[in-house]
């Protein structure tokens, strides 16, 4: 899957870059301020992890808070939150093509090799995002970070979790707004299935529609998941088109829910990202909920079964700036 460079000027307008590569312009309009962005931008101030110095929360999925009465109730999340999961997961894939992945590498080899401080931008495979600073070092011939204040700990720079480098300590705040900036635009906002009734609002599943019929059934709600894959693991991003559900036909009395699966990078009939093909398809909704989250401001009905699979953009972007209605590539 590639960036359509066709839309790069838009793209790059947008991102309100300057100089180098995760510093972001003060001057940069800040919110969902026109077209160019899908979300609102998250301008909450960054916290320290109380457990390992120089470490900041950018965008949590394994812990979230909530403030209650005075009080601040703490909840953790084992393997990440499923929408916050898969959001934070879709625009990691996204940010990564942007900054050019390889180039990401070279720089933060560079900087290890050379021995000096610098903050990284992190996304783990839990969905959890943070921005790290640390002196750079080369251990058993491989990219090393360690935690800021230590000689002993830290951890490898070559586990594909690191999206992001800026030279020197402090970098955190360039790098978290960069990566909030372009969730925002480039994502749409999610939210947490709830279950049981998560999926109440889907129509029930008529067998009386004919095939050509069942064509022109509308989008009852999209929702984005990370595909578990086939063969090269977890696929984020994947969009799924809900039409309605059978009611008590999955797994101890749950649902089977119904509609077509989008894999980015789809060129063609068959070959998408990690294998996957664009299908007709169905969930259970116990399993589409532990994927991802509902699409929060897809207008149910907008668009229909033919317009899930036919023309769809194969690149992630503008795939969800379709489904919400606006311009796309």
């Amino acid at each position: 899957m590639s960036i359509d460079h066709a839309a790069a000027a838009r793209r790059e307008a947008a991102r309100q870059q300057t100089g180098e590569f995760g510093h972001q312009s003060r001057t940069a309009p800040v919110g969902l301020s026109d077209d160019t962005f899908l979300a609102p931008v998250d301008e909450s101030p960054l916290e320290a992890n109380l457990a390992r110095k120089g470490t900041w929360h950018v965008a949590d999925a394994c812990a979230t808070t909530e403030e209650r009465d005075g009080f601040v109730r703490t909840t953790i999340h084992v393997g990440g939150r499923p929408d916050l999961k898969a959001r934070n997961l879709a625009a990691r894939n996204i940010y990564e093509e942007l900054a050019q992945a390889d180039a990401t590498a070279v720089k933060v080899g560079q900087l290890c090799a050379a021995g000096k401080p610098m903050t990284t931008l992190k996304v783990t495979g839990y969905g959890d995002v943070e921005a790290v600073e640390g002196r750079g070092a080369i251990w058993n011939g491989r990219p090393f970070q360690y935690f800021k204040g230590s000689s002993t700990k830290g951890y490898y720079l070559d586990q594909g979790d690191v999206i992001d480098v800026t030279p020197g300590f402090g970098g955190q705040e360039g790098l978290a707004a960069t990566f909030r900036r372009r969730a925002a635009q480039f994502v749409p906002t999610v939210e947490r299935i709830p279950m049981p009734g998560g999926f109440d609002d889907l129509p029930e599943y008529d067998p009386d529609v004919f095939e050509d019929e069942d064509y022109e059934t509308r989008i009852a709600a999209v929702y984005l998941i990370t595909h578990p894959g086939i063969a090269d693991g977890p696929v984020p991003g994947c969009l799924f088109f809900a039409t309605d559900k059978q009611s008590g036909e999955g797994p101890n009395g749950t649902h089977i829910i119904n509609g077509q699966f989008w894999a980015p990078g789809q060129d063609g009939p068959l070959g998408g990202e990690g294998g996957l093909t664009s299908e007709s398809s169905s969930f259970y909704s116990g399993d589409l909920a532990r994927l991802g989250g509902k699409v929060t401001d897809y207008v149910p009905g907008s668009m229909t079964f033919r317009d899930s699979w036919r023309d769809m953009p194969s690149d992630r972007s503008e795939a969800y700036r379709r489904i919400l209605g606006k311009e796309h590539n």
